[in-house]
């Protein structure tokens, strides 16, 4: 939700700034506003990822961050550069492939949820679970390691 929130105020600037208008204002509400919930997502899949495995924290924290940074800088490069009108294009397509891949993290995330058909009644079972499979795992990778 806070990417929705920044897309739309920057959007505003953008608006307002550039004198465009309307052309400015309908461009960046199909292309800015759907990136940057792309961007959310991403960044989610992994900071969501990393509250449930607490052993690869801070790798998973780093990816989540790297990967909304990069998409994002890759997005502003496409739209912003004025060398090649055709590459403005690319911008269209990552989006087609972000929605593409967000849904399928999503989905898949659905699938592997451990609360998905009542399997667990609330999250300290779950919670417990992990305990569990790590004080089986010898030499898994844990905070203390």
């Amino acid at each position: 939700m806070i990417s929705m929130g920044f897309a739309t105020v920057e959007n505003l600037f953008y608006v307002i700034d550039s004198g465009g208008g309307m052309n400015v204002a309908l461009l960046r509400m199909f292309t800015a506003v759907p990136a940057h919930a792309i961007f959310g997502i991403t960044m989610g899949y992994f900071f969501g990822k990393a509250k449930f495995e607490p052993w690869n924290r801070t790798s998973l924290l780093t990816q989540g961050f790297l990967m909304a940074f990069v998409l994002h800088g890759a997005y502003d490069f496409f739209i912003f550069q004025n060398t090649y009108d055709y590459l403005g294009f690319l911008s269209f397509a990552g989006l087609i492939l972000g929605v593409y891949y967000c849904r399928k993290a999503i989905n898949m995330q659905v699938e592997e949820s451990p609360f998905k058909n009542g399997e667990l009644n609330n999250s300290q079972d779950y919670f417990n679970e992990i305990n569990k499979s790590e004080d089986n795992n010898i030499g898994a990778k844990t905070p203390e390691n």
